[in-house]
């Protein structure tokens, strides 16, 4: 369905999340999707952008996670589900870029982010994940378990969650300078 699209889209797997070595969405999202930017803020979240559309209010691009649009119609745009350090419980990524992502209506201007979890039904073996890095200070734990309700397996609950702490690099080893 996504080849008959309008638009450029990167797909992105789960395989692909784990061999990037991601620590965050917009780790991934850099790494992979051609054009695509997010910039630090004085004070206030970062900002994403797509060639070179980048703005403070967060509105010229759709995050939608499992058909939802996560985009509130506030200042910050989409502010869950972006900056979470944990992205064991994504199945598939698809980044529609540029102006044929405005198939998917107002606010889609730039991109559109389309992130789809797991479900009982299509979810992996259980599971406990944890990382470390020592350079930037980054370390997390998650959880993954899933609870069959039938004896064919057929209705279920999935549990995913996780504790993560991403400092960052030290100042004195990546100064972040503003021209």
């Amino acid at each position: 369905a996504s080849k008959q699209m309008p638009a450029s889209i990167t797909s992105i797997d789960r395989d692909m999340i784990g061999q990037s070595g991601a620590r965050s969405l917009f780790d991934l999202l850099e790494i992979y999707v051609p054009a695509f930017h997010y910039l630090s803020h004085h004070w206030e979240a970062s900002h994403m952008g797509m060639r070179s559309i980048i703005g403070d209010r967060d509105d010229k691009y759709l995050l939608v996670v499992n058909g939802r649009v996560m985009n509130e119609k506030t200042h910050f745009g989409a502010l869950s589900e972006r900056d979470m350090p944990m992205l064991g419980d994504i199945r598939k990524i698809d980044v529609v870029r540029g102006p044929g992502s405005v198939v998917y209506g107002p606010g889609a201007v730039s991109m559109v982010i389309n992130i789809q979890t797991d479900t009982f039904e299509n979810s992996s073996a259980d599971s406990v994940t944890a990382k470390w890095g020592i350079g930037e200070e980054f370390g997390s734990l998650d959880l993954q378990k899933a609870i069959s309700f039938d004896e064919g397996g057929r209705h279920g609950l999935l549990l995913y969650g996780g504790i993560s702490d991403y400092e960052g690099a030290d100042q004195s080893h990546a100064p972040l300078v503003y021209g």
